[in-house]
C-alpha cells in the first residue's frame, strides 16, 4: 500500500470521528442525529484489501438507515453512491468523501422531521391517538429512536393542523404550541 494512501485512509477516520463526535453531544443534539455512529470493517477483494465504512443512524421509532463508503486500499480511491442514489462517486481525496458524509449528517435531522410527519399523518389517517404515539417515541428506548421537544412541537403541530384539514397552514398564537 502507497503512503499516500494510507494517509488518506487515516485523514478520513480521523475526520471522520470528529464529525459524528460534533453531533454526539448534548443529548438533545445526538437523538436529532438519530443516533449517529460509525462501523468500520475490512475484507479482501482479488488481490486487495477494501474497508468498509457504514455511518449508521436511527429515525423516529427506531428504524435504521445508513450510508456506505467502501476504500478500495490498492486503488486509493473512496467510492460511495451520491446524493441521488445511482450515481457512483469515486474519489482519492479523503475530503471529497468527507464533504460527501458532512453533508447527509446535515440533512439527517429535516429526514427525521419527514418521517416524523409522515407518521403523524398515518397515525391521523387510522384514527389513532397521535399525542399517544409522540409520548411513545419521546419515551423510546433506543436513543436514536426518540424524539427531540422540537421534533415533538413539531409533530403536535403537524397533528393540529392535519385535524383541521389545512396541513401547512400556521397556527396563531393562541393555539400554537
Amino acid at each position: 500500500m502507497s503512503e499516500p494512501a494510507l494517509d488518506a485512509l487515516v485523514v478520513f477516520r480521523s475526520q471522520l470521528d470528529k464529525l459524528i463526535d460534533s453531533v454526539g453531544h448534548p443529548d438533545e443534539r445526538r437523538i436529532r442525529h438519530g443516533n449517529l455512529r460509525r462501523e468500520i470493517g475490512e475484507y479482501s477483494e482479488g488481490n486487495g484489501r477494501v474497508t468498509n465504512v457504514a455511518i449508521v443512524y436511527e429515525t423516529p421509532g427506531g428504524s435504521t438507515s445508513q450510508l456506505n463508503l467502501s476504500y478500495d486500499h490498492r486503488a486509493g480511491e473512496f467510492s460511495f453512491l451520491d446524493h441521488d442514489l445511482e450515481t457512483r462517486v469515486a474519489t482519492t481525496q479523503a475530503e471529497r468523501a468527507l464533504q460527501y458524509v458532512a453533508e447527509e449528517v446535515r440533512a439527517i435531522p429535516n429526514r427525521r422531521e419527514e418521517l416524523l410527519k409522515a407518521s403523524v399523518r398515518r397515525w391521523h389517517d387510522e384514527g389513532r391517538e397521535v399525542i399517544a404515539e409522540l409520548n411513545k417515541l419521546l419515551q423510546n428506548e433506543f436513543l436514536g429512536g426518540r424524539i427531540t421537544i422540537r421534533e415533538l412541537q413539531l409533530g403536535l403541530r403537524y397533528a393540529t393542523e392535519l385535524r383541521r384539514g389545512e396541513p401547512g397552514a400556521p397556527l396563531t398564537a393562541a393555539e400554537g404550541i
